[in-house]
């Protein structure tokens, strides 16, 4: 997955990603916010910006290439209003503009975490992929590393910890959801949740296995699997901090692959059943 880190200084990198706004006035174009650039590509920008009409609307990119200079691109994008959402398109209109580039630069000065945390969240999400293959040579993204440069880097470090956090499970559930069901049964999806909940001190995973099932009375379970040649079993994860005032239960179906209905599905319809058990997969990543 993309890493991101923060840092105190913007570099001479190769490329480098901008923040603008929408203007004043219709006549008038997208304001690039105070971000410590050089004068002379503040100016640079500023007539590039005039030049293309660039909106300042939220993901919109536009590419300033600067072949015998450094940084050699500059992707002006849009945050819109400023708010979370803006600056979460904004990451991911990045992550797909820059897919080409092993390395980016985002020139900040003094954002809200908010805007940290949606420009975190928009960047490693966009740049999420799962392939059962390899690349061809000329289509596999080289962005790998996202440097974000701002005043003080330990003001956004718990803005950057959590959007990773939201990022790397909602990766999880994309990829418990997107796995082939030849590779995908009940069994199979509960050791990747043990897997996933192993790194997590305080979770306990309890899988309940067809004996269980049948000890504990749970015959709407065995009655949906008993037509599988995969045994069913009901999977639950438990968090029980001491500080805990209330009790929660978050409940997600986990088929591994839905057949009901069959004799009367099309064959495209058929394709996507993989992912019923999506619920499961966004509670597991909860």
């Amino acid at each position: 997955m993309l890493t991101v880190r923060l840092t105190a200084g913007g570099g001479a990198p190769a490329a480098v990603a901008l923040p603008v706004t929408p203007p004043d006035r219709p006549d008038q174009p997208a304001r690039l916010p105070d971000t410590g650039v050089p004068e002379s590509l503040r100016a640079e920008c500023a007539a590039f910006l005039k030049q293309v009409r660039h909106s300042g609307g939220r993901g919109v990119v536009h590419t300033l290439p600067r072949p015998l200079g450094r940084p050699g691109r500059v992707l002006l994008v849009g945050v819109g209003d400023g708010e979370e959402a803006g600056w979460r398109s904004a990451g991911a209109a990045l992550a797909r503009s820059a897919r080409r580039e092993p390395t980016l630069a985002v020139w900040l000065a003094a954002p809200s975490e908010a805007a940290v945390r949606g420009l975190v969240e928009g960047l490693m999400l966009a740049s999420y992929r799962y392939r059962l293959g390899a690349d061809a040579p000329d289509q596999a993204p080289r962005l790998r590393r996202v440097t974000l440069a701002v005043d003080d880097p330990d003001r956004y470090a718990s803005a950057l910890a959590t959007a990773e956090v939201t990022a790397k499970m909602t990766a999880l559930a994309r990829d418990l959801t997107n796995t082939p069901s030849s590779r995908k049964h009940p069994t199979w999806f509960a050791r990747q949740v043990e897997k996933a909940a192993a790194g997590y001190p305080g979770l306990r995973v309890l899988v309940r296995d067809e004996a269980q099932l049948r000890a504990d009375g749970f015959g709407g379970v065995l009655a949906v699997g008993a037509g599988s040649a995969n045994p069913p079993c009901l999977v639950e994860v438990s968090w029980r901090p001491r500080s805990a005032t209330r009790h929660v239960v978050l409940v997600g179906k986990g088929i591994t692959f839905d057949t009901g209905g069959i004799s009367i599905k099309p064959a495209s319809a058929m394709i996507l059943m993989r992912k019923d058990m999506g619920g499961a997969a966004a509670v597991t990543a909860a």
